[in-house]
């Protein structure tokens, strides 16, 4: 794997930025301090609609200390919005007509990409950690750095674009402890 770092002035965190592999496993690193290519203590995964927190234990392995639903990310608008899914009145004739409101699928997303960052706020407040490990598929992965708090935001040490919220806990485990071990002297 080929990796580019971008360097910036005062305090800054050194990126790297790994590519290969499948678009889906792309990781950004944000170095600040020599103990941040280990794996880090606390790793949290997410998507629209899910979330897993763990904590790394003694014995290098990883524990569930969280888990989130969110509805706005498992939901479509119409069961959030209606009472009849999909169905709006026609004038004029029989039957019914759809109706796809594109403002109100961006405000469910943003919605939806805000609470899972004040769940990752929440957990985060609570285990009081310097830096924490995250990962989320890539198209949204920015859209959830940004609603973070900038505390939270600048602890991260990986961060990697790839669902995880599914994957058993040794599959994370894994997948964090391989860019680590792939970016370690970067």
């Amino acid at each position: 794997m080929q990796g580019r770092a971008v360097r910036r002035g005062g305090k800054r965190p050194r990126r790297v930025a790994i590519g290969g592999g499948t678009p889906t496993a792309k990781v950004v690193i944000e170095n600040q301090s020599p103990h941040a290519m280990n794996i880090p203590s606390i790793i949290i995964a997410a998507n629209r609609g899910h979330l897993v927190a763990y904590r790394k234990t003694e014995n290098d392995a990883l524990q569930a200390i969280d888990t989130a639903s969110f509805k706005e990310g498992n939901a479509s608008i119409s069961d959030l919005v209606t009472d009849q899914a999909g169905a709006f009145p026609m004038s004029g004739t029989p039957g019914t007509g759809s109706y796809e409101s594109m403002p109100m699928e961006a405000e469910m997303e943003v919605r939806s990409f805000r609470k899972v960052a004040e769940k990752i706020g929440e957990i985060l407040e609570e285990e009081n950690i310097p830096w924490w490990g995250f990962a989320s598929p890539s198209e949204i992965n920015g859209a959830i750095v940004d609603h973070l708090k900038p505390q939270y935001r600048d602890k991260i040490s990986i961060n990697l674009k790839s669902d995880l919220t599914n994957s058993p806990k040794e599959q994370v485990y894994q997948s964090f402890g391989k860019v680590a071990r792939e970016t370690d002297g970067v």
